[in-house]
């Protein structure tokens, strides 16, 4: 489970990267993201949800700074399911009927 739970992770910060690109039009942006993936609810039951820290912005390869904006959290968010069932389905851990 370990290791799924860590391809999850870095399916998420490299989609939320990928977004950002998009959004500035930046093909080469380099970015940075931290997820940080949580197993439990309130309770201690399994719910698995995922934390994500992304800086609001990136470099390009001479250096500069390029900032973004998401104005659009649903379409990010629904990039990111999008992905993580991908995941799931490519790894066999769910399949498409399912997803």
């Amino acid at each position: 489970m370990g290791t799924l739970l860590g391809y999850i992770a870095r399916v998420a910060a490299r989609t939320v990267i990928a977004a950002g690109r998009t959004l500035t039009g930046e093909r080469h942006l380099a970015a940075g993201a931290v997820a940080c993936l949580q197993t439990h609810g309130s309770r201690a039951n399994w719910r698995p949800h995922l934390p994500l820290l992304v800086i609001d912005g990136g470099c390009r390869p001479d250096g500069t700074f390029v900032s973004w904006v998401v104005q659009d959290n649903a379409r990010v968010n629904g990039a990111l399911h999008r992905a993580v069932l991908r995941l799931l389905v490519r790894l066999e851990v769910s399949d498409e009927d399912h997803a």
